[in-house]
């Protein structure tokens, strides 16, 4: 659960850089999806054509969120952020099992990606 929270938030901070810049900053989007694939690998059981698969998917959505850090009110590909981390989600479930991603989703929260959790009413 740890791990997806810490995806999230990555992945939100991430978008904030535009593509060209990434490597000045020190971000580098293939070590930092490599880093994803390998505790996805570990925590849902991949097998290393999976892992290959996750890993491709994880460096196409990683790049574009960076390209949204520079302008965070436009779009890339016609998606906001939450709207890529849906898609992301979605090209995951077509690679992992159905148990995989049940997994997946159940670490990342009950609640949908990109909501707030709701305040406990005092």
């Amino acid at each position: 659960m740890k791990w997806m929270t810490a995806l999230a938030f990555a992945t939100l901070m991430a978008g904030s850089a535009a593509a060209q810049n990434r490597q000045a900053e020190g971000v580098d989007v293939a070590q930092a999806a490599e880093r994803l694939t390998t505790r996805m690998t570990g925590e849902l059981g991949l097998s290393a054509e999976q892992a290959q698969q996750v890993n491709t998917i994880n460096v196409k959505y990683l790049e574009k969120t960076m390209t949204m850090r520079d302008a965070p009110n436009q779009t890339v590909d016609g998606m906001d952020k939450t709207a890529l981390l849906h898609a992301r989600d979605a090209e995951l479930k077509g690679v992992l099992t159905a148990e995989q991603y049940e997994k997946m989703m159940s670490m990342k929260g009950a609640r949908p990606v990109g909501t707030q959790p709701t305040k406990p009413v005092q």
